[in-house]
């Protein structure tokens, strides 16, 4: 953050109330004089899915923090598609 004044954080957890909350607090408290790009990225603010289609859009993948990267850098949306996955992922049927 003291070289780019940038920070994207990635939580293997919900945005809020979590660990990404608290960094991006602490930055933010630290660069209070200086203007900072501040991002998180995490589980949505619902349950945990049950299906393959929401459990895409709940947690973060690759394509979805590249694209925060890439905007925070560049301040502009840039969009990746999303590759084929492997035949255990799309089998997969949930934790329960």
């Amino acid at each position: 953050v003291e070289k780019t004044g940038r920070l994207l954080v990635v939580d293997n957890g919900w945005v809020f109330c979590g660990a990404s909350s608290e960094i991006v607090a602490q930055t933010a408290e630290h660069f209070q004089r200086r203007p900072v790009g501040l991002r998180r990225l995490g589980f949505a603010p619902v349950p945990c899915p049950t299906t393959k289609n929401l459990e895409n859009e709940y947690y973060p993948y690759t394509q979805k923090i590249a694209a925060a990267a890439h905007e925070l850098v560049r301040g502009t949306r840039r969009e990746w598609p999303v590759k084929e996955e492997p035949a255990e992922i799309l089998n997969f049927k949930g934790p329960f």
